[in-house]
């Protein structure tokens, strides 16, 4: 017999063991010892094991219970609750959540036993050229496979100087894509790894879900992260939800919504094309064709404006409204002064400041100079007026007047709104600009800063935020420091004159640079292993669709995927599974075979009609190798996630892995061991990044966690060696004596403890103030532990809280104290020099209403790339600086007259890779479904339920029609425009299957970030 049971057979077992007492009781037999053993049995060999949900970046937490017992290869997991002492979800958990035993265990329908997931890889696996199918290896055979085809690709394609004599070290023909899932500490060696071997063809899918939100917010605020917490949306008066359905995508958000509605009676507000489970909850709900985010907003600036709805104290102190313009600026028919259309960029020298004698801005504190920020605001946005908008967005007036009556209330001081946005909202030509318009609304209204407030970007992956912040991109090292290009930064000199500005916080770079070169190469000088930095070719462009279409172009020869799945989730899917069979090789590191992983396959080949784009091989045409390395899911190994609002929460191992999966932290360290010891002994200058590396954390074994946390954190560096831990990133220097992996999180790690194991859930108040939901001990935040940045904007200029009941900081007359830690000097008196720059990440020291960006310092409407409608606002077609590589794909209204749009559901996450693979899930929502609204069905003769064909210039899609009431034809100008929008998780693996949704969208990406335009582009549908 098993020893392994069920939660339900071990309430069973107990309940047996206490009516066998109670008779044995009545007929007087002496049962002490027996009673005493009863806790012991009912909990013996069962441990409870705190981890983190891997799914949305909520950071929710949970626990796993698994038998001590049970041997390594069986099943060793009992349940898996929410964690009652985890401050964000306080035990509750979604779909998701509660199914997570099933990445590691299921129930067979057949037996009734559990056993472990068959659709698990168990043992690595080699896919031979031309081959179809997997043969499987241990793992030394495929590490040194890996690392010698590594090795030869970069020796045959490195590049040490380039023809300007600049010393360049880096290989364009080697890729790596992925990482969101993966722990911080995975993170940062990848991200190490990396840059030594000189890979400038870096990503993860930030590119395609966040990339806007760091464009938008940090030219605004200073950061590009989410300005408040989960937690925090307790205190809010009103919430905007826009371009997100958090109801489905981030359960947890309406926890504390709707306690926020019980206590405040506040109001949420959801703008959305289709009527979601988000809008049900709602108090108002406005329909908004996709978009068209910048006119509706644009709008409500407006509104506000005209009747100065706006904090003008607020304003006046905070923000650069008073700043005064130069005269070079200006604006006409959607073109900012400086376009140069053959470049389709901009000459942003045309929109600085004035400035004065002494090198300082020039303002107007009245803010009626004609050529002031916010006197320029008015008049841009004049044009915005309620009906125009409600033209160009397809929402009712009325619902648009409830909308700006509503939100525009909470610019009194003793109000405060939230925006929440995702990825309807990141994922256009004009995402940059989305994010932007919600930041400066924010801004004008006061909400920035303040409990209750904030832009709050809901992250759809489980450590998005942090492997953002470990820089898993091509354009920037850890800690959001530019990554060097050749002309522009040719040595370590150049590097810090270029990048390190007079003002703000970012005057401290050089020490942030020179910290992180030494924790890279700790033997070296900095200015000496700046050298050792791929150094990118200057402009070039290498985010995640530059990276297919040089693959597709033959450019690439080997790629990394780790834990990515772009042949569902990339855009134009069609045109990156077929780049994919232009590789020489590719590793996969993952715990099921992806569609990615599994390109060359005959399943891959299959599509609904004859039609192809992009010439899809067969088995035998595809010559790429392929190693597939099984990697431990999120509860078999241990380590830290940052989630959305940037609380890094450490999850511990709770059982073995499954078969011979490794965790990537062991996969990455020992790949790059044998990867050193293939180059060492070179005396070839350009294999010193290699060999010059400081690369200790275990001999080919799983690594330290905790040497990794410290070098994480920072330490002084004594005789080229770690010495004691620095305090946090003030204590960085610029002089080669402190190395740390990542200034951000510097102060994780300060002493003997890792903070972010800290589970201290008590949110211990401030004496003479109410908690305000903070857990300052609870976890770690970065920067500092600080839970709500720009928290000097809660307080007046003097320092005295804007609302007494959701105090955050405030000045007592020595020092800057309350329930958070101040985003400011701790001592910095108010009415002092500086005491009132609250945004000390930008150099203004304010927020920044007017900022540049590649499409303009003001955002403006534009259609997106494929339009069903021309633009009303100006004569630009679309976005005037975006980059277009596809011209020859741009659908048009007359073949393809319905406006498409994707979008995710709460049973399934992301590309489904994760939720496919498990049955609870799978059967909760085994089909992929197309949804369009009852009049668009009736004119295409579909009904509810029929197979339908999705078309669009890129290829065909065929999935089950779900005709609903939720998507309602759009009155545009006049003329109906139906939308129709549908699940992208699908793919063809796992117990549910299906065909995936972005082979129809394009490549085309925002003007900044590149971001693909996934929620509006033009196609057709029909019947099967």
């Amino acid at each position: 017999m098993s020893t392994l049971i069920t939660r339900r057979q071990l309430l069973k077992g107990g309940g047996t063991s206490i009516a066998t007492i109670t008779i044995a009781s009545i007929f007087g037999f002496q049962l002490d010892s027996v009673r005493a053993a009863i806790p012991e049995l009912r909990t013996k060999n069962i441990k409870p094991v705190p981890t983190i949900c891997p799914y949305c970046g909520a950071g929710c937490g949970l626990v796993v219970y698994t038998n001590e017992g049970a041997p390594a290869d069986s099943p060793q997991v009992l349940s898996i609750q929410g964690d009652p002492d985890n401050p964000i979800n306080r035990g509750g958990a979604c779909p998701k959540g509660s199914a997570l035993m099933n990445l590691r265990e299921i129930y067979n329908s057949e037996t009734g036993e559990q056993e472990i997931n068959s659709e698990r890889i168990k043992k690595p696996r080699y896919r031979a050229p031309g081959s179809d199918k997997w043969v499987e290896k241990d793992w030394d055979w495929m590490l040194d496979n890996i690392a010698e085809r590594l090795k030869e690709t970069r020796d045959k394609h490195f590049e040490h100087v380039d023809i300007n004599g600049i010393l360049v070290n880096r290989c364009e023909a080697i890729a790596s894509l992925g990482g969101a899932a993966l722990d911080n500490e995975e993170c940062h060696l990848i991200s190490k790894m990396n840059r030594a071997l000189g890979i400038t063809f870096f990503e993860h899918q930030a590119r395609i879900c966040h990339s806007s939100t760091v464009g938008g917010l940090a030219p605004t605020f200073g950061r590009g992260a989410m300005t408040n917490h989960f937690v925090d949306m307790q205190h809010t008066d009103c919430a905007l939800i826009i371009g997100s359905n958090s109801a489905e995508t981030h359960p947890i958000t309406f926890k504390w919504l709707t306690e926020a509605r019980d206590k405040r009676k506040a109001k949420i507000i959801n703008v959305d094309p289709r009527f979601t489970r988000t809008s049900a909850r709602a108090d108002i709900y406005a329909p908004m064709r996709s978009g068209t985010d910048i006119a509706f907003i644009g709008g409500m600036i407006n509104y506000l404006l005209e009747n100065k709805f706006y904090h003008e104290e607020y304003v006046r102190w905070y923000t650069n409204a008073t700043f005064i313009v130069g005269e070079s600026f200006g604006f006409d028919d959607g073109l900012f002064t400086g376009y140069d259309e053959a470049t389709r960029s901009y000459d942003q020298s045309k929109w600085n400041y004035e400035m004065n004698a002494d090198g300082t801005y020039k303002k107007d504190m009245s803010m009626e100079d004609p050529r002031c920020v916010l006197q320029l605001l008015k008049e841009h946005f004049s044009r915005y007026d309620i009906d125009t908008v409600c033209k160009i967005t397809g929402t009712p007036r009325n619902k648009y007047m409830e909308v700006l009556d509503t939100y525009c209330a909470t610019g009194a001081s003793d109000k405060v709104g939230t925006i929440m946005y995702a990825m309807g909202t990141t994922q256009h030509t004009v995402g940059v600009e989305n994010v932007r318009s919600y930041a400066m609304l924010q801004l004008l209204l006061g909400n920035i800063g303040r409990a209750g407030g904030g832009v709050n970007a809901l992250r759809g992956e489980s450590n998005v935020q942090g492997s953002t912040d470990w820089a898993m991109l091509y354009h920037i090292l850890p800690g959001y420091l530019n990554t060097p290009e050749a002309k522009k930064h040719p040595d370590y000199a150049a590097y810090n004159a270029v990048e390190t500005p007079k003002t703000g916080y970012w005057k401290n770079k050089p020490k942030f640079l020179s910290s992180l070169l030494k924790c890279y190469w700790m033997e070296d000088d900095p200015a000496i292993s700046y050298d050792y930095l791929p150094k990118r070719i200057d402009g070039k462009d290498y985010s995640h669709i530059a990276l297919f279409e040089a693959m597709y172009q033959g450019e690439l020869e080997g790629l990394f995927i780790w834990g990515s799945n772009p042949v569902v989730g990339g855009p134009n899917a069609n045109k990156e599974q077929a780049a994919l069979a232009n590789l020489r090789w590719m590793v996969a590191v993952d715990l099921w075979q992806t569609e990615t992983s599994e390109f060359w396959t005959y399943k891959a080949v299959e599509r609904p009609t004859d039609r192809d784009e992009y010439g899809i091989k067969t088995p035998d045409e595809i010559e790429t190798e392929v190693f597939f390395l099984p990697a431990c899911n999120s509860y078999e190994k241990e380590g830290t996630i940052t989630n959305s609002g940037r609380w890094m929460q450490y999850r511990w191992k709770a059982c073995a892995p499954v078969g011979e999966s490794r965790a990537d932290l062991e996969i990455v360290n020992d790949l790059m061991s044998r990867v050193k010891k293939l180059y060492e002994g070179s005396t070839e200058p350009q294999d010193e990044p290699i060999n010059r590396l400081t690369w200790e954390y275990g001999n080919n074994g799983h690594p330290d966690i905790d040497i990794i946390a410290r070098e994480i954190n920072g330490f002084t560096v004594v005789d080229g060696k770690p010495g004691p831990q620095v305090a946090n990133f003030t204590k960085l220097m610029d002089d080669g004596t402190t190395a740390c992996g990542n200034w951000v999180y510097s102060g994780c790690y300060p002493a003997d403890q890792y903070l972010a194991r800290k589970r201290d859930n008590k949110d211990v108040e401030h004496e003479g103030s109410k908690a305000i939901g903070s857990y300052l001990n609870w976890s770690w935040c970065w920067p500092v532990n600080r839970r709500i940045i720009y928290n000097r904007c809660s307080c007046t200029p003097e320092g005295l809280p804007w609302d007494a009941n959701r105090a955050s900081i405030w000045w007592n007359g020595e020092e800057w104290t309350g329930n958070d830690i101040p985003d400011f000097g701790k001592t910095t008196d108010p009415n002092g020099a500086g005491g009132r720059n609250a945004f000390i990440m930008r150099p203004e020291e304010v927020g920044c209403i007017f900022t540049k960006r590649n499409e303009g310092p003001f955002p403006e409407h534009y259609e997106p790339w494929e339009s069903p409608q021309e633009n009303l606002l100006n004569n630009q077609p679309f976005n005037p600086a975006i980059t277009v590589w596809e011209p020859d794909k741009r659908g048009t209204i007359k073949d393809y007259p319905i406006v498409g749009t994707t979008y995710r559901c709460i049973e399934h996450w992301q590309s489904g890779i994760m939720t496919r693979m498990q049955p609870w899930l799978a059967e909760l929502m085994p089909n992929c479904f197309v949804e369009m609204s009852e009049e668009l069905a009736k004119e295409k003769g579909i009904g509810n339920g029929n197979e339908v064909i999705v078309s669009t210039t890129r290829g065909d899609m065929k999935a089950l029609a779900c005709v609903t009431k939720r998507f309602k034809p759009f009155l545009i100008n006049g003329n109906y425009v139906h939308q129709i929008g549908m699940l992208w998780h699908f793919g063809f693996n796992g117990y549910a299957s299906g065909e995936p949704a972005n082979r129809l969208t394009p490549h085309i990406g925002d003007a900044n970030t590149t971001i693909p335009e996934y929620k509006a582009w033009l196609c057709d549908v029909r019947r099967a």
